[in-house]
């Protein structure tokens, strides 16, 4: 999914950029945005964040380190989002846009150890909240609205932060609700970024239009603290934070008044 998104964002610049190319320097008339070339959005949207692995390092109170090596099961959740943008030409346009996704459930049952057998369940919840400066190529306008400029596809991407918050870390006796252990959660800044795609349909004679996209989404990971497992019932000692990656899909919808 990643790749052809990728793939589709490259081919859709070059022939947007090849059909357009005798127009580019009419078209560059925005590079210092007025009033009117400002527009502000809001949307809801669900992430989808990938399961993947991870790695937990404890040491058990003989003094051996086991690596706890869970494989996360993540859940989808909604999100709100808004931002604030500017179009630079007729075909090129940037925003600011800040999200905040509900707490998703990631858990792993039946955790491997190496030089072990298994342990118990794992189970934490994880929130991401991103800040992403993104630049946007529109493609042109779709053929029965062509001259109203009503439908408009585009492909883009954008480069920030997230704050990634994870709530307590906890394990269960397999198939149990008995505690084994007790990790603190943590809260940390990491690099995020994305990329994808979407289209917008432009209400006739208003400021307001609809906004629909698909982005792949990495932000970071969540991690929990380095501390000593201090409800451990087997006092075994923490010796790097848990980590779950934050990488997924996120669909929004949107609405976006021009100023």
């Amino acid at each position: 999914m990643r790749k052809l998104s990728l793939s589709l964002l490259i081919v859709g610049c070059l022939v947007s950029s090849a059909a357009s190319a005798h127009q580019w320097k009419h078209d560059w008339k925005y590079v210092m945005p007025t009033y009117e070339n400002w527009y502000v959005r809001a949307d809801v949207d669900q992430t989808k964040w990938h399961s993947n692995a991870g790695l937990v390092s404890n040491q058990l109170p003989n003094g051996t380190n086991t690596d706890m090596m869970p494989y996360w099961n993540m859940t989808r959740e909604a999100g709100l989002g808004v931002g604030i943008g500017a179009e630079l030409s007729h075909h090129l346009r940037t925003d600011l846009t800040f999200t905040q996704t509900r707490f998703s459930t990631a858990s792993s049952d039946s955790t491997f150890i190496r030089n072990v057998n298994v342990t118990g369940d794992l189970k934490t919840r994880i929130r991401a909240r991103t800040a992403l400066a993104n630049l946007y190529w529109d493609l042109g306008h779709l053929s029965s609205m062509l001259e109203k400029k009503r439908v408009q596809p585009y492909v883009g991407g954008g480069l920030g932060v997230s704050y990634n918050f994870m709530n307590d870390l906890t394990e269960y006796s397999p198939g149990t609700t008995n505690i084994v252990s007790h990790i603190p959660g943590h809260g940390h800044w990491a690099t995020a970024f994305q990329y994808g795609g979407g289209i917008f349909y432009k209400l006739q004679n208003s400021p307001i239009g609809f906004d629909f996209s698909y982005m792949h989404l990495n932000a970071g990971k969540g991690k929990s603290t380095s501390q000593m497992d201090v409800h451990s019932s087997s006092n075994e000692q923490l010796i790097s934070p848990a980590t779950v990656k934050l990488h997924g899909e996120r669909w929004s919808l949107g609405l976006r008044w021009q100023m």
